[in-house]
């Protein structure tokens, strides 16, 4: 693939996993108010929560894929794009905000399980 190709799937990636925290999140704030819940919801809750979290860890693998293989396309570019430099930077930094913010939302979900 050509830069442009994997910037474009970078942010698609980026939009879905943003769309995905948000309900991952929403699904930890409800999981917290499970005692309001019958026995059932609880355990379709945790069933949604695992199934969310496998989808979340898969997309942050395929980004950190393509960020890969833009890291590639970057390192032999000479000299150096100044501009794909600071693009790379800026995936590569939303990326590890993202690991941040699931591995946060995760950990406070299992804290409330």
């Amino acid at each position: 693939m050509d830069w442009e190709a994997l910037r474009r799937e970078a942010r698609q990636l980026e939009n879905e996993i943003d769309k995905r925290l948000v309900a991952f999140s929403k699904l930890g704030s409800s999981h917290r108010h499970k005692d309001n819940h019958p026995a059932g919801a609880a355990k379709r809750s945790e069933g949604e929560f695992d199934a969310m979290a496998l989808e979340l860890q898969q997309l942050l693998i395929k980004l950190s894929g393509v960020n890969d293989e833009m890291a590639d396309i970057a390192n032999r570019r000479e000299p150096p794009d100044a501009s794909v430099v600071h693009t790379l930077t800026r995936h590569r930094d939303i990326l590890s905000d993202y690991h941040q913010e699931f591995s946060k939302t995760k950990s406070n979900i299992r804290i409330t399980r």
